[in-house]
């Protein structure tokens, strides 16, 4: 892969990591909650849960790789339809939450009668991302512009590594901004720009991908 290959995809990363949803909603509330160290540890399990459910995709999509180069060709537009589609969706969450002044902290079900424990944030973090099946499509959709015939397993651990070092520096920083009480209010009166500005993101990702093939 190109400096510029790898560039695209460290933005479509942070794009995914970026965009607001449960696990954006689930680690603010517990570094409000539990303190920064609570929601540091919340965001580390879930760049690990991220890497490791990057590797999976990334290592199917190979499979097709080597069977048909075809199939793969497929793959390659049917991804960009999938970023396309996925940018569009955040938009229209965006423009339509465009007048509410608080991102919603309405937790997932996931360990809701857990503990404040440790061992309870990790677990929650982690599981937060294998329980939504919405983070394989995202995967699929972004691995498939930049996998190809013949690379190397490295490679595929390198991105998948990549994927979850991203997602981890980001809900770090998310953990430890939304402990200083000014940033957090901001976060909150930015967050449909914030929306819109990733998905569009990830539409000229798609488009400038789309181009190429």
């Amino acid at each position: 892969m190109t400096a510029t290959q790898w560039a695209l995809l460290s933005v479509a990363l942070l794009a995914g990591a970026a965009t607001p949803g449960a696990s954006l909603a689930l680690i603010i509330s517990t570094a409000t909650k539990y303190g920064r160290a609570a929601g540091v540890i919340q965001g580390l399990a879930h760049g690990i849960g991220i890497g490791f459910y990057a590797l999976l995709v990334s290592t199917g999509i190979s499979s097709v790789l080597f069977a048909s180069e075809r199939a793969f060709q497929i793959l390659q537009f049917g991804g960009c339809l999938l970023l396309i589609y996925l940018g569009g969706k955040m938009i229209r969450g965006g423009w339509q939450s465009r007048q509410q002044k608080d991102i919603g902290l309405a937790l997932d079900s996931i360990g809701s009668d857990i503990g404040s424990s440790t061992w309870a944030h990790a677990s929650k973090g982690f599981l937060i991302v294998f329980l939504n099946p919405k983070i394989a499509l995202f995967f699929f959709a972004v691995f498939s512009q930049f996998l190809q015939p013949g690379q190397s397993l490295l490679l595929q651990w390198s991105m998948a590594s990549l994927a979850g070092a991203i997602d981890a520096l980001w809900y770090l920083s998310m953990a430890v901004l939304v402990s200083i009480p000014k940033v957090n209010k901001t976060l909150n009166q930015l967050s449909w720009q914030l929306d819109i500005l990733w998905g569009s993101v990830l539409i000229a990702i798609a488009g400038a991908l789309a181009f190429a093939i």
